[in-house]
């Protein structure tokens, strides 16, 4: 089969691999606080007052650790993105974990508002956590996005999954 012939069963493929993947979303809409994002379908949702977790499925009968990230919607009282940042991650986590560490940090858009970036890691009790977490504003409401993983699984298994889904995240 010659290169040329290849290519229509590639592209076909590729589209099937395509939807398989979008199907596996479910999408979560918040109309009272005005979001919404989509999620992996074998993911649990779990609905309180004041936030949203989308718990990850186990990864076998032994896994203890609970994978998950999820939305807390707050106040912002007047304080900008910038000055609720400083507050709630740089000085906050610092103090807060004793063997905190930055990993990496950042500035985007996600989908048309500015967002504010960190992903740390620090020890919660006797496992190595990793959290990736997005802070947005809008209309004095402040939405935090925390993403959080055992650190040994984190890069392998969750955060391209987490980033995928924080990526569909949108304020309404």
């Amino acid at each position: 089969m010659s290169k040329f012939n290849r290519l229509p069963l590639s592209i076909f493929l590729l589209t099937i691999c395509s939807f398989q993947l979008f199907a596996q979303e479910k999408t979560y809409v918040d109309k009272e606080r005005r979001f919404k994002f989509n999620y992996y379908k074998r993911w649990q949702l779990d609905i309180q007052e004041n936030s949203i977790t989308v718990l990850a499925p186990k990864e076998n009968k032994k896994d203890i650790f609970n994978e998950n990230w999820g939305v807390r919607v707050s106040e912002a009282k007047g304080l900008s993105l910038d000055e609720y940042y400083n507050l709630y991650i740089t000085d906050s986590f610092q103090n807060t974990f004793e063997d905190y560490k930055k990993i990496d940090e950042g500035e985007m858009m996600l989908n048309g508002n500015k967002a504010r970036w960190i992903e740390c890691n620090y020890t919660d009790v006797y496992s190595r956590i990793t959290n990736l977490v997005y802070l947005l504003a809008k209309d004095d409401k402040l939405y935090i996005i925390i993403a959080y993983s055992s650190t040994i699984a984190f890069d392998e298994l969750y955060k391209e999954k987490f980033i995928n889904m924080i990526n569909t995240f949108e304020l309404m």
